[in-house]
Parts: structure tokens; C-alpha cells; sequence
């Protein structure tokens, strides 16, 4: 989930000389997100209405087909994210300038995304811990974004939290990188060399991801259940990796045809359909080798964001779709709330965890995706958009504003002293 808002108007920016995006130009991908958001809403609620989801194999069925698009669902998060953030690292450094700083590119982050996570995680655990000091060690590993590290408490208090500490990992490896990348590339005299060393970072997270992946599954052969491996940063690295390529690619100024667009999305949604299928009725998904899936998943969403983000005509117009933009808009917050939410509904006895069909999955999913949208939209108003004023405290170069410049300079010694003392000296 990427730290702003990705929606645009329905015709691209202008693109600049060589055929690349202009700095202003903006792909409506956040409607994207709000279709995964509700994906992973439909597979909570199938979840937790069926709550032993090994009970029957008429129920296991199903519920691996909503594994299968709530596991992309996720995957395409990690992609989008990370195709925004290093879009603009790759734009600034392509043209050898300096561009945001570092600072100021992880500030925005926190500021965009942290209040609201932070609200949540407390008011959460505050409402399930009636007794202090309660379980401590879950707030801090939450409010640090470190539960990925902890097979016990990664999935307390707010379940899908374990994504957004995936995502600050990468936003702070990518603030990290920033000055060597630019310094990097500002000693390369041609295109051709700063897009090598654009393309070295993702390259390394593919490679690293895919170590890793490989020593989890083949090597130590770890358990499915062993969570730090299989969700933590190392195993997603691949997805940013894959995002980061990807923007590298449409600042180089490549395109694709209308004829092209329609032909890849009906190829997408055929193949799409097939693996789902074969992936849903295969054999019992305990075992390590089908992590790998999710290499497959990451390369399918390039595939779905291509037609968007490549293309010389135009987004599709569902993208531009009012209320779906609406929702793309909110999508963090369906994404945070809809946990709290569903267990807030099943406390009171509206989700079924017993007698569920297909019937009351979908009522229930509805009922869910109902109270998230509310609760994202009032967040929005009350949180979201007030926090991101926060940043009108700092400079563009991350440094804290001086509102009283002058104050400052009466402070400095130098200020202080006689004119003739300074003239002396």
C-alpha cells in the first residue's frame, strides 16, 4: 500500500522529450487497491465464519480459491508500492537531479501512514486488554512495526498490521538507498548507465527474495506455520522488487498500444482463471513449495498494472470511475479497519461462525465491507488528511521549519557581538 494517493485524471500528463512521463503525471492505481482491499475482506470473513477450515473438503475448496486471490491481492499491494516509490527516485535520478530528499521522502510516509495505524493498534488493544499492564509486549512490537519478527504476536490485535510493517521496512530501505543511488547516477554521463544503477536495487531484492525463499523451501524445508519466514520482509522482496523494475521501465518512456492493452487483459484474465482454478482444486497447500506461488502472483499483477501504466491511451475508464475512485482513495483504511470491524460484528452476533454458507459469506462480507468503508471515510476526514498537515513543520529538505528565522540568527554568537569585534576578528 503506497503512502499517497495514486488516482489521476482520465488522460495522462503530457510525456516529456524522450518519450517518459512528466513529473506530474499520476496512474490511477488506487482503485486497484481498493478491489485487493475488498478481496482480503471477502477471505476474512469466509475465514472467520469458517472458522476450522479443515472441517470439510466441500469447505476447503472454496476457501483456497479466496487464498488464492486474497494472496494475490496482497502481492499487488507489495507491487504498487513499491512502482510509486521509486518512480519518483528513478524520474530525479534519471535526469541527474537531486531530487525529494530522503528525509523528506520517509517523512511523508510516517505522516501518511502512521497516525491511523497507530490509532487503530491502540484503540484495538486497549479494547481486548482490560487489565494493565495487559500483553505489553504485543503494543510494542505493533506500535514498532517489528511483529513480523514474532511467530507469537504477529497477527494480534490487527491481523493484516503485519503488511504495513513489510511496507515501512521497504520505505525505509528505499530512504536509506536514496542518496547513493542519486550520487551514483550523477556520475554516470548516459541514460543507459543511470538505468543500470537504477535497475541494481531492485535487481538485489529479487535476488536476495529469491535466496531466501529458496533456503526456506528447499534447505531448512520450514514449516507453512513458521509466520516470520513466510510473511516477513525477505520473503515480499520479490513483489517491491518486481514494483521498482516496473517504474524504472515507464521512466525510460515505454509504451503500449491500445490493440495490445486488450489483447494482454484478456490473455491475463483467461491465464488468471486457470491458475486460480488448478491452484484451488490441487493438492493440500501445507506444504513450503507453494510459497513460490507467490512469485507468480507478483509477476501476474506487473501484467495487470502494464495496461495502466504503459499505456498511450489512457487508463481504462472503470479506473476513473467515481465511486471507484472513492474507494481507492480509502482503501488503507477498509484495509486497517475491516478486522476490527468483523470482530466487532461477530462480538455482537451478527457473523455467523457456525451453520455459514455461501449466503451468509457474502451478507457477512457486504456487512464488513459496509462498516469499513465508513469507518475509512470518517478516518480519512478526521485523520488521514489532518495528519498530513504535519508536514507543513518540516522543509522540503526534511529539516524542521523555522517559522522565526530571525530569532535564530539573533541567537548565534556571531550576532551577539560588536560590529568592530567582528570587524576585528
Amino acid at each position: 500500500m503506497s503512502a499517497r494517493p495514486a488516482h489521476a485524471a482520465p488522460e495522462a500528463a503530457p510525456a516529456g522529450a524522450s518519450g517518459a512521463p512528466s513529473s506530474s503525471t499520476r496512474y490511477p492505481l488506487d482503485p486497484l487497491r481498493a478491489v485487493a482491499a475488498l478481496s482480503v475482506v471477502m477471505f476474512h470473513v469466509y475465514q472467520y465464519e469458517f472458522v476450522d477450515i479443515h472441517q470439510s473438503a466441500a469447505r476447503v475448496a472454496p476457501l483456497r480459491l479466496l487464498t488464492v486471490v486474497s494472496s494475490a491481492a496482497v502481492d499487488l499491494f507489495f507491487v504498487i508500492s513499491g512502482f510509486l516509490l521509486y518512480l519518483g527516485v528513478a524520474r530525479s535520478a534519471l535526469s541527474g537531479g537531486p531530487g525529494r530528499s530522503a528525509r523528506m521522502t520517509l517523512l511523508r510516509r510516517v505522516v501518511r501512514l502512521y497516525p491511523l495505524y497507530a490509532l487503530i493498534i491502540l484503540a484495538v488493544w486497549g479494547v481486548t486488554n482490560t487489565r494493565l499492564p495487559g500483553v505489553w509486549q504485543d503494543l510494542v512490537l505493533h506500535l514498532t512495526m517489528t511483529q513480523i519478527y514474532s511467530q507469537e504476536y504477529i497477527f494480534w490485535t490487527n491481523g493484516p498490521a503485519w503488511s504495513l510493517a513489510v511496507e515501512f521496512h521497504f520505505y525505509v530501505l528505499v530512504a536509506l538507498s536514496m542518496p547513493v543511488v542519486a550520487a551514483t547516477c550523477r556520475r554516470r554521463d548516459t541514460t543507459g548507465g543511470r538505468t543500470w544503477v537504477l535497475l541494481a536495487l531492485p535487481a538485489a531484492l529479487l535476488v536476495v527474495g529469491l535466496a531466501w525463499l529458496t533456503y526456506a523451501i528447499v534447505v531448512a524445508q520450514t514449516p507453512v506455520t513458521h509466520w516470520p519466514t513466510w510473511f516477513g520482509f525477505l520473503a515480499k522482496a520479490p513483489m517491491f522488487g518486481l514494483g521498482m523494475g516496473l517504474a524504472v521501465i515507464v521512466v525510460r518512456g515505454a509504451r503500449i498500444h491500445r490493440r495490445s492493452v486488450r489483447v494482454g487483459s484478456l490473455g491475463l484474465a483467461a491465464a488468471g482463471s486457470v491458475v486460480a482454478l488448478a491452484y484451488g482444486t490441487s493438492g493440500p497447500a501445507d506444504q513450503p513449495s507453494h510459497e513460490w506461488w507467490h512469485l507468480v502472483y507478483a509477476a501476474t499483477s506487473l501484467f495487470v498494472l502494464a495496461p495502466v501504466v504503459l499505456s498511450s491511451a489512457g487508463p481504462p475508464r472503470l479506473l476513473t470511475w467515481r465511486p471507484m475512485v472513492f474507494l481507492g482513495t480509502i482503501s488503507y483504511g477498509i484495509y486497517l479497519l475491516h478486522e476490527p470491524a468483523m470482530r466487532l460484528l461477530g462480538h455482537v452476533g451478527l457473523l455467523p461462525t457456525s451453520g455459514a454458507n455461501t449466503l451468509t459469506v457474502v451478507a457477512g462480507w457486504l456487512l464488513v465491507s459496509a462498516v469499513a468503508v465508513a469507518g475509512a471515510w470518517a478516518s480519512a476526514a478526521l485523520v488521514e488528511r489532518p495528519a498530513l498537515k504535519l508536514l507543513a513543520l518540516f522543509e522540503p529538505d526534511g529539516r524542521r521549519r523555522e517559522y522565526y528565522p530571525h530569532l535564530v540568527e539573533s541567537r548565534r554568537p556571531e550576532a551577539r557581538r560588536h560590529p568592530a569585534e567582528v570587524g576585528a576578528g
